[in-house]
């Protein structure tokens, strides 16, 4: 699990719970977990029972929510359903004794709030029990509502007068508790029990059952434990105001397959449209088997395909989400297992279409974009747009020729920079020559320019566009579609079709016809058992009706009808309206996204967070210097440059090694309906060639120097790596020179090539599927934000309503299209803000990094009052406040300084610091602007623990070698504040020691007041990690780092699979070792012979599993029983008394105390639950099985008791041992 604060938050092991799905939210409460204590009522228990876990069904994500007033007694084994907003919760078993209840609780899933509904009675009502089934029922609309209680298992004393009519029958393992086939009604209205009278074949006394409705008034009975053992048997419940009519549906036998008895297994209803309702069945107590019942079928069959780890399982618990008509997705969670207590979330995906059926799991960390995945398909069907995407990023050092490449590849002017202080400037001065800088600085990341290849054999090449235009584009692409379908409809006489832009109805999936039905909508009685057909109109702006104007419209061919409905709404409205008489469109667009970034290194380290995984990656390198020349850090504003000399040199060629290295593991998020490579290709363009045609003059010169520069290049990179990601322009270079300055028919030629040499290669585009409204809703938010930047989710929300989206369809289209487009939404920062242009954020972000270049001009063109001190702390050591920002003329509505640091927060690129004790403000650590790595005054210590490393290997398909390569730019910084953010242990900055942007020094606490040094230094090619302290918390900190890590390069697409722990061999090389230490992978042709002094406790101690631990001494054993012998003597059955009484006052603490002892917890839980049933003596035995436990394990020492005493509290029961 996650060590960082931003941990995915998962439930605690539990069995014997319930899963309750209300909308999008599933919501568990209780169950029998480890640490419920054996109390009728305890501060333990309310603090273990006032909380309720749910889990979205949108996102896929588990999260605790604390509710109020007083949660049921019952805790585990209860009953559950749900009327509308309302979870009731009947009977359960308290943990306590035999104490089971008979109460009714309900919890209001809007406020958390819990409310008795009817109270434990021993005098009335139903049985106290557990292990029944509650339906909620509605037999006349207004009615309230009704709660049917069928079954269940309880104990034989001080409980409620039989039910007339029912059964019980006494169970022969433990002759205290009895089965009960009773069923009662709690009426809503008026607030009591009542007994229907029950008809057909009565059910045997029974418990551990599953009871799934099917309709609002009639269930299906399966399985179950009974008097004569579990049951097989299947029954039809049909509920009436005052009856109960139940059928058993017998067991052909024979060939047809039937599932085995079981009990404590669960089942769901998956309603498949017309395919009919199926019935899912799965586990149970020694059960691991899967099966589905088609309902209108009768019949049976066994699922194969699901693992024994998903299937083998009891008392756990399970809910369907209808994805599609066709997709159904299953949440199983905890329950248990022969010999452990589970807390896994599993997500099945269950799909029948054309009587075919296909089982398979959906991967946790994957559901959110599986979920994406199909909603695509489902809204696709109705039309999509097939986009061939080409993301291309400009990389490259300050004054590269950056911007004016991309201007030359939109054929646009290049641009120039004309002091506003004199216009009048001959604009002619500012093309003389492309090494004369005349752009301003870009930032990290500018607005993506949105290029469009109308045709790819036109001549106009790329070309930018605005989304107004291209929402006319789109709303005339679908009417040639329409007009297409009606010409044929013409031609065939088609009577009676409707060619109005009324909207069409559709089928309703399952979960909105629940919806419906949870609201009380009236459908119509088809007299069908299963659901019934709902159809929805939507409410839209059509034409008048012909009858109303008094004209007759059958005289109306069918184009006029079309044409008068299209002039007569908006563009929104059309393409809206349209795309349901389209009829399945598929449209086709070729976009190109380019993205300009700033060259400065601290904008570079950002530029991932901001920009999705390129699949092109155009690198401008100024061809008229050496690749060895130095490059000047500048920075350009307002007419005026700035130098920044903190940086260290950086080459053209280092700039184009670390963008292929680092850009190569990059990972692209989306899946494309082409192939194409997962990483970025790279193309290199070389700019400033005007400057170096008068460099060298001659052709032929030229053309070597060119070849001569491309072979420096290449050789820079792993030859592999270069075959995988380079493109070679021609068969000796990989630049492509360029002019950028060209000006009319020529700058049109050259705009045309270029274009060309990006666009028409089929690796650096991929294609994907997008619904037409989410392209159309794309657009139209662009025109929204126009002059802010962004709109807000309910805005967006708006826009969507425009284009009949509810709320929940505009939300998953802005998450799939932040992953696919340049729209930035973060749902999780309040408020919630849609970002059609990022600059707003980045310009921000820029200035803050700017004022690290301490030039007073430079900072009073950014923000005027900014003081000295605010651009120290900054500069110097990453610090900011809040009122810093403050200064900046930046934000604007809700984009305000609180929300832009909350979003950095978000996006860890910001850490918050102790609260400065002067002014009392929050301060915010940003490790990106630190100065540059120093190694001259960031001194690492020499330590006895030999330092680790860790680096990225690359799979190359070129020859499916793997190489080495740079740390991906981004993730230093993101893992730092990681470490920072993250709970397990206090990770801080240290303040006596300077901190720098690629080196860092920590403190961390493993055992506190303790604080162990940690330097981590970014070497370009690994990250050093030196650790000064014991090395008992080595393998902690390994962990913890690789965690980090982990985590950080995620968030930028870089894949976990590839970050490799290794250890400094030869002079320069590094030994990649496995989890346990052991060399997989060395330079040392000899076969790892150097790599025998990792044999040592220097290097042993960072593994677990190392010789290190095998290498303590094992205690002495003796059998002299009549004393406690101290120090490291083993102890054994004769021991056992002594022990024992030393437990003697230990109750409630039991399992706390046997996990101080080096027992496992599932090994706990299992004696607890061996003993559940037990009345007398529960405790006791408990402790005597986990002392016979301890002793088997051959590690039980009296050192080992007091201390496990000691850390639980009981300082006197340790003292008493000590005398023993």
């Amino acid at each position: 699990m996650s060590a960082t604060e931003e941990e995915e938050f998962q439930p605690s092991e539990r069995d014997n719970h319930s899963t309750v799905r209300v909308g999008d939210n599933l919501y568990m409460w209780g169950g029998y977990q480890r640490s419920l204590t054996y109390e009728h009522e305890s501060d333990r228990k309310r603090e273990i029972t006032s909380v309720v876990e749910k889990f979205n069904l949108l996102t896929g994500k588990w999260e605790q929510k604390p509710t109020t007033n007083n949660p049921p007694l019952g805790v585990w084994g209860y009953a559950s359903a749900c009327i509308e907003n309302e979870i009731f919760y009947f009977g359960g078993a308290c943990n306590h004794d035999n104490c089971h209840h008979n109460s009714l609780h309900s919890l209001d899933v809007n406020t958390l709030e819990w409310k008795e509904v009817a109270k434990t009675s021993s005098t009335s009502g139903p049985m106290q029990k557990r292990c029944g089934a509650m339906l909620a029922l509605e037999f006349k609309k207004g009615d309230g509502g009704c709660l049917a209680v069928v079954g269940g298992y309880g104990p034989v004393s001080d409980n409620v007068p039989e039910q007339v009519g029912a059964m019980y029958g006494r169970d022969e393992a433990d002759d205290s508790y009895q089965y009960c086939n009773e069923i009662h009604y709690f009426s809503q209205i008026k607030r009591q029990w009542l007994s229907p009278t029950v008809t057909g074949d009565r059910l045997p006394p029974i418990s551990n059952f599953t009871l799934t409705p099917v309709t609002t008034d009639s269930a299906l009975l399966f399985g179950g434990n009974t008097p004569d053992g579990p049951s097989n048997r299947l029954y039809t419940l049909k509920f009436k105001e005052s009856e109960v009519e139940i059928t058993e549906i017998p067991n052909p036998g024979g060939s047809d397959p039937w599932p085995a008895e079981r009990d404590s297994h669960y089942s769901v209803l998956i309603d498949n449209g017309s395919s009919g309702p199926l019935l899912l069945v799965m586990g149970g107590m020694d059960m691991s088997d899967c099966w589905i019942l088609d309902i209108n079928k009768r019949s049976w069959k066994q699922l194969d395909t699901l693992e024994d780890d998903i299937t083998e399982r009891y008392d756990y618990s399970m809910a369907v989400y209808n994805v599609t008509p066709s997709i159904s997705w299953v949440v199983v969670f905890g329950g248990r297992q022969p010999w452990s207590v589970l807390r896994d979330t599993n997500v099945l995906e269950i799909e029948y279409s054309n009587d075919e059926l296909r089982v398979g799991v959906v991967p946790l960390d994957q559901y959110e974009s599986e979920l994406n995945k199909k909603y695509i398909d489902k809204w696709c069907i109705e039309g999509s747009v097939e986009l061939k995407l080409t993301r291309v990023q400009m990389l490259g050092h300050p004054g590269s020729g950056k911007t004016c490449a991309q201007h030359l590849l939109l054929n646009e002017d290049p641009p120039y920079y004309v002091p506003a202080s004199n216009p009048s400037t001959n604009q002619d001065l500012a093309h003389n020559a492309e090494s004369s800088p005349t752009t301003e600085s870009t930032p990290i990341a500018c607005k993506a320019v949105k290029a469009l290849r109308i045709s790819v054999d036109d001549d106009e090449g790329l070309q930018r566009v605005q989304s107004d235009k291209l929402l006319l584009k789109l709303a005339a692409d679908l009417k040639n579609e329409v007009e297409k379908a009606l010409a044929d409809l013409q031609e065939k006489e088609t009577e009676g079709v409707d060619y109005s832009l009324q909207p069409q109805e559709y089928r309703a999936t399952a979960d909105e016809e629940s919806m419906a039905i949870s609201k009380n909508e009236e459908t119509a009685d088809t007299g069908s058992t299963g659901i019934s057909d709902l159809r929805r109109n939507e409410d839209v702006r059509g034409i008048e009706d012909s009858s109303e104007t008094g004209q007759d419209s059958s005289s109306e061919s069918p184009k006029k009808k079309f044409k008068a409905s299209l002039e007569e709404s908006d563009i929104l409205e059309n393409i809206s309206n349209l795309i349901t008489k389209a009829k399945a469109a598929k449209l086709s667009r070729e976009w190109v996204y380019i993205i300009d970034s700033g060259g400065q290194p601290a904008f570079q380290e950002l530029l991932p967070l901001f920009t999705r995984a390129a699949s092109l990656t155009v690198i401008t390198l100024n061809i008229s210097k050496d690749l060895e020349d130095e490059v000047t850090i500048e920075y350009r504003i307002k007419g005026e440059t700035f130098n920044y000399d903190q940086e260290p040199v950086h080459t053209n060629l280092e700039v184009f090694k670390s963008a292929v290295s680092s850009g190569a593991i990059y990972q692209n998020p989306l899946v494309s309906l082409t192939d194409h490579p997962n990483h970025s290709m790279f193309f290199v363009l070389g700019t400033h060639f005007d400057v170096f045609e008068k460099k060298y003059k001659n052709k032929i010169e030229r053309r070597h120097k060119i070849k001569e520069m491309s072979e420096k290049l290449t050789s820079s990179v792993p030859p592999d790596l270069k075959k995988d990601s380079v493109i070679f322009i021609k068969k000796d270079s990989i630049i492509y020179p360029v002019n950028t300055l060209l000006k009319g028919a020529e700058r049109k030629k050259a705009s045309k090539e270029l274009s060309d040499a990006i666009s028409k290669r089929g690796e650096v585009s991929f294609t994907i599927e997008v619904p037409i409204r989410w392209f159309a809703l794309e657009l139209q938010l662009e025109k929204k934000a126009e002059l802010r930047g962004f709109v807000s989710k309910e805005e967006a929300i708006a826009e969507g309503e425009r284009l009949k989206m509810t709320g929940i369809e505009v939300e998953r289209a802005l998450k799939y299209l932040h992953h696919c487009t340049i729209i930035l939404y973060y749902p999780e920062v309040e408020p919630k803000l849609v970002f059609l242009k990022p600059q707003v954020i980045i310009d921000v972000l820029s200035h803050l990094l700017v004022l690290t270049y301490k030039e007073d001009r430079l900072i009073r063109l950014l923000a005027g009052s900014v003081t000295t001190k605010e651009v120290n702390d900054i500069a110097d050591y990453g610090k900011f406040r809040k009122t810093l920002l403050e200064k900046f003329d930046k934000f604007t509505g809700e984009f305000t300084p609180r929300y832009f640091i909350n979003l950095l927060n978000h996006l860890h690129i910001i850490a918050e610091l102790p609260i400065d004790a002067t002014t009392e403000e929050q301060v915010y650590f940003l490790p990106c602007a630190l100065p540059p790595y120093d190694a001259s005054t960031f001194e690492i210590p020499a330590s006895k623990i030999k330092p680790f490393r860790l680096l990225w290997n690359k799979n190359t398909a070129a020859s499916k070698s793997i190489v080495t390569v740079c740390v991906p730019q981004g993730s230093f910084h993101l893992m730092i504040v990681h470490l920072l953010k993250q709970k397990r242990y206090t990770v801080k900055l240290s303040s006596q020691f300077q901190q720098y942007r690629n080196a860092v020094m920590l403190l961390v606490s493993f055992s506190p007041p303790r604080k162990e040094k940690v330097y981590i230094v970014n070497r370009d090619e690994y990250l050093e990690i030196t650790y000064i302290g014991s090395q008992e918390y080595c393998p902690a900190l390994l962990e913890l780092v690789k965690v980090a890590v982990k985590e950080s390069i995620a968030a930028i697409n870089v894949s976990c699979g590839e970050l490799c722990t290794a250890f400094a061999c030869l002079e320069d090389g590094n030994c990649i070792v496995d989890e346990e230490g052991e060399p997989i992978e060395c330079p040392d042709a000899k076969g790892h012979s150097s790599c025998e002094s990792f044999n040592d406790d220097r290097y042993l101690c960072w593994f677990k599993n190392s010789k290190l631990q095998d290498s303590v001494a094992t205690p002495t054993v003796t059998s002299n029983g009549d004393k406690l012998p101290g120090g490291t003597t083993i102890l054994n059955e004769s021991h056992k008394p002594l022990i024992l009484e030393a437990l003697k006052k230990v109750v409630s603490q039991w399992k706390r105390i046997g996990i101080q002892l080096g027992i496992e917890n599932h090994e706990l839980e299992t004696i607890e639950y061996n003993r559940r049933y037990q009345v007398e003596n529960q405790v006791q035995d408990c402790r005597k099985d986990m002392v016979n436990l301890w002793i088997r394990t051959g590690t039980a020492t009296k050192r080992r008791l007091i201390e496990a005493l000691e850390a639980e509290g009981l300082k006197e029961d340790a003292d008493e041992l000590k005398q023993l």
